[in-house]
C-alpha cells in the first residue's frame, strides 16, 4: 500500500480528534466515569449523526442531560418519558418536530403521529438501554470501553443497535472513537464493526 495514502489517513484522524473528538470530550466532564456526562458525550458527538437530524438536537439534548445531572444525584432515578418530555418543549418553542422515529431519546412505546396515522415507537431510548443493561453507575462510554478491552466488539455494537435511532454507522462510529480515545488493542475479533460505512 502507498506510504504517502497511508501518511495521510493518519493526518486526517488527526484532524477529526482535534476538530470533533476533542471538543466533544471538552464539553462533557467526566465522561468516563460520570454516566450523565458519558450521556451527554454520546448525544452531543454521535445520537444525532445521520442525515436528516436537525443540527439543534444535540445541543438540545445536551443541555436537557446537563440540567437534569443538577436536578437527579442519582441516573437510575433518571425518567426517559420526562427527559423526552424536556427535549420536546424546547423544540417546539423553536418550532422543530423532534423525529420520534429516529430520536434516541423517545422512549419504547410512545405514540406519535406520522402523515395521519399512529404509530409506536418500538426501539428503547438511550436512557432506557442505559437502565436495562445496568449502565447506571458507569455510563455508555465505560460500557463500550469495557467491551472493547475485552474484544467483544460485535456484542458492544448489536446492543447500540437497540437504541431508538441508532443504526450500525453511528455504533461504529461510537466505538472506533472510544477505542481511539482509551487506545484500546486488545481488538481483534470483528474489528470491522469500528469502521464506519455510509451508503
Amino acid at each position: 500500500m502507498n506510504h504517502n495514502f497511508i501518511n495521510r489517513c493518519v493526518e486526517l484522524s488527526e484532524l477529526h480528534i482535534l476538530r470533533f473528538l476533542k471538543r466533544t470530550k471538552d464539553a462533557c466532564g467526566d465522561f468516563g466515569s460520570d454516566p450523565f456526562d458519558s450521556l451527554r458525550f454520546f448525544l452531543l458527538g454521535y445520537a444525532f449523526e445521520r442525515q436528516g437530524s436537525s443540527r439543534d438536537f444535540a445541543p438540545v439534548a445536551h443541555e436537557v442531560i446537563l440540567e437534569a445531572s443538577k436536578k437527579e444525584k442519582d441516573f437510575s432515578s433518571l425518567k426517559a418519558e420526562k427527559i423526552w418530555n424536556t427535549f420536546t418543549e424546547i423544540l417546539n418553542e423553536v418550532s422543530l418536530k423532534p423525529n420520534h422515529a429516529r430520536n434516541p431519546l423517545c422512549p419504547q412505546g410512545i405514540k406519535y403521529d406520522n402523515k395521519g396515522k399512529t404509530k409506536t415507537v418500538r426501539q428503547i431510548s438511550v436512557i432506557e438501554l442505559m437502565v436495562q443493561e445496568e449502565l447506571s453507575n458507569v455510563g455508555i462510554v465505560s460500557f463500550a470501553k469495557e467491551k472493547l478491552d475485552l474484544d467483544q466488539a460485535k456484542e458492544a455494537h448489536k446492543i447500540l443497535n437497540k437504541i431508538n435511532g441508532v443504526g450500525p454507522k453511528i455504533a461504529s462510529l461510537f466505538l472506533r472513537d472510544v477505542a481511539v480515545m482509551y487506545d484500546c488493542k486488545k481488538i481483534s475479533n470483528n474489528k470491522k464493526l469500528l469502521q464506519p460505512i455510509d451508503t
